[in-house]
């Protein structure tokens, strides 16, 4: 089953820099102009249910991207009390104590006489569960609500106990999150926060930058002959086929600038590297380099699954972190060391945005460590495409993960 959530476009209140909850503000004219974007997005696709939010910045949104929905009280966003209304500002100078003890992860009402987490928490996934009780397993179910909303639904389906608020940045206006819920009901995050038809630094970063956040683009290679073969890559040299020379010059057109970039020292990553960002310096670091693979690098996944059945079955029920191709790194040896050069560059580069051209199971590990995952668990984050972009945005308290494998530039 897979299941899409899609934020609402720009309301009055969001422009204003309102809290908004139950609060219902229409859409600003850039809202609308963003909803009718979102329903261009040529991987939407077709579904088999579609619901909304009641409030009207939900379902305005639904049918300009050319929906029919049918409403849903319980997906409304969440209750905010006294809070609903006022600006960020104003909230900040009257209620600190409450701002203080929510972020301390206290349960108490927000706005003093609205929801608490756990009230909002079991009204929307209750919402889901009638929902998911009623569709096949093949069914494609999409739902079109907010923020709180949307966000409160993917931690539902994470296998830890984290507050969406400190490992997941804002979702953008019109953006898209997908999962695929397998028949026991274990969901993988195939993509997050998806809003690149509105360009490709949403304001939430934009606006995380100027106070001095580092602004990380995660980049995985373009393809390669390996690729291409199913051989096992790992920490060998392969270079880019002409198609993932073609990818990274699709993703250079759209991307945009960056202030400084890191790469992987492994080739690939190199010169995917050099064709996003081609008039960039570019620094080799090979903390970035993908997984070390061991014995099993330069052959055939296929191969490697006949000599190696235990090793494998092993590695994909997450039952026991074993070292790749025997002599080669555990998934542990290579979250620790990206997690570690990833949080070095952001420390560097504090208010700045930059590139880092890294591999998949790099990547995924790093992004795995943020949510607090493990090698019994990462595959919680779906595979990522070649030359897919996630960000992570590294604020004070932490990274925040703010996007996950767009592939938007490999649309046109």
């Amino acid at each position: 089953m897979q299941l899409t959530l899609i934020r609402h476009g720009q309301s009055e209140a969001n422009a204003a820099r309102l809290w908004q909850g139950e609060g219902d503000a229409p859409l600003t004219d850039r809202g609308r102009r963003q909803a009718k974007a979102l329903g261009s997005r040529l991987d939407l696709g077709s579904f088999d249910r579609v619901f909304s939010s009641t409030l009207v910045r939900a379902r305005t949104t639904a049918g300009l991207a050319g929906f029919e929905a049918e409403a849903r009280q319980d997906l409304g966003e969440m209750r905010l009390g006294e809070w609903e209304g006022l600006t960020f500002d104003e909230v900040s100078e009257r209620f600190p104590d409450e701002l203080a003890a929510l972020r301390a992860g206290e349960e108490i009402r927000w706005g003093r006489t609205g929801e608490t987490f756990e009230e909002f928490n079991g009204r929307v996934t209750a919402e889901l569960a009638r929902i998911l009780a009623h569709a096949d397993p093949r069914d494609r179910i999409l739902i079109v609500a907010h923020g709180g909303t949307n966000n409160t639904i993917l931690r539902s389906f994470l296998p830890t106990d984290q507050m969406m608020f400190r490992v997941f940045g804002a979702p953008t206006n019109t953006s898209i999150t997908e999962v695929t819920i397998d028949t026991e009901g274990a969901a993988t995050i195939e993509r997050y926060n998806d809003a690149a038809h509105l360009g490709p630094l949403s304001d939430w970063a934009e606006e995380r930058r100027s106070e001095g956040a580092a602004v990380v683009d995660l980049v995985r290679h373009g393809v390669t002959q390996a690729n291409l073969e199913r051989r096992v890559q790992g920490q060998a040299d392969w270079g880019l086929h002409a198609d993932g020379e073609d990818q990274a010059r699709r993703l250079s057109s759209w991307i945009g600038h960056a202030d400084r970039v890191y790469s992987s020292s492994s080739g690939r990553a190199a010169r995917t590297a050099q064709l996003v960002f081609p008039v960039s310096d570019v620094v080799h670091d090979d903390g970035l380099m993908e997984v070390a693979m061991g014995e099993w690098q330069g052959e055939k996944w296929e191969e490697v699954v006949r000599q190696f059945p235990d090793e494998i079955a092993a590695l994909r029920s997450g039952s026991s972190d074993v070292a790749r191709g025997v002599s080669g790194e555990t998934f542990a040896d290579v979250q620790g060391r990206v997690a570690s050069t990833i949080a070095s560059i952001a420390a560097k580069h504090k208010g700045d945005r930059v590139g880092v051209i890294s591999h998949g199971l790099a990547i995924r590990a790093y992004l795995a460590s943020v949510v607090n995952l493990d090698h019994t668990n990462y595959r919680t984050f779906g595979r990522l495409g070649n030359t897919a972009f996630s960000r992570v945005v590294v604020t004070a308290d932490g990274p925040l993960i703010a996007e996950y494998n767009l592939q938007y530039h490999l649309l046109h």
